[in-house]
């Protein structure tokens, strides 16, 4: 990553935000979107991990292109089901993984 203290600090936040919590999971998916939303692919230095990120904020946004128009993540993360919620907490914490890991 480049910015990697940030990026490894986001990351872990938005562990804390989905463990951390007794909120629902869609309000805990939503809060850990919001920390993600600065990162971005090109942050990291593993492409895969760059993909990753965007697979995350394009469940959590409905659109393609997170850094440019946002699609209403309280409304996305909320329109998920369950099965799908935990999909995408998993990847987040499969990434948080994964960027420790390397670095």
């Amino acid at each position: 990553m480049k910015s990697r203290d940030d990026g490894r600090e986001r990351l872990l936040n938005a562990i804390e935000a989905l463990a951390a919590s007794s909120a629902p999971i869609h309000r805990r998916l939503e809060a850990a979107g919001v920390l993600l939303l600065p990162l971005q692919a090109s942050d990291f230095a593993d492409p895969a991990d760059g993909e990753r990120l965007e697979e995350i904020l394009m469940a959590l946004t409905g659109v393609a292109d997170p850094t440019g128009e946002h699609g209403d993540m309280a409304l996305t993360a909320f329109s998920m089901n369950d099965k799908e919620a935990v999909r995408v907490a998993q990847l987040i914490v499969d990434l948080h993984r994964r960027v420790s890991v390397a670095g």
